[in-house]
């Protein structure tokens, strides 16, 4: 029997991964880390390079207060720590990718 990983475009596999671990959790909103490290366990297991990294995330957008639901001003951009996956180089965001 073929790995799966031989079977399907890299980019295919990682996005069906991406679903798989989405799929775990009931809502996104506050489980980045959770969401990240899970995704990092799944794509090494399969011999893809992927690391989970936390930092701050700047949102430079018109509208951008929504994002944060204790904010009630109408601010265009805002800073908050957020995780996400560098895979092979790419950032693989699974708060906003798989929406």
């Amino acid at each position: 029997m073929q790995k799966l990983t031989k079977l399907l475009p890299q980019a295919e596999l990682i996005d069906a991964l991406a679903h798989k671990v989405k799929s775990r959790f009931t809502s996104s909103d506050g489980k980045c880390e959770y969401m990240a490290k899970e995704m990092v366990k799944e794509l090494r297991s399969r011999g893809i390079r992927a690391d989970h990294v936390m930092g701050i995330f700047t949102l430079d957008e018109p509208g951008a207060w929504r994002y944060r639901s204790n904010e009630d001003e109408n601010l265009d951009e805002y800073q908050v720590n957020h995780d996400w996956v560098n895979v092979e180089g790419k950032i693989l965001d699974m708060y906003r990718d798989w929406e």
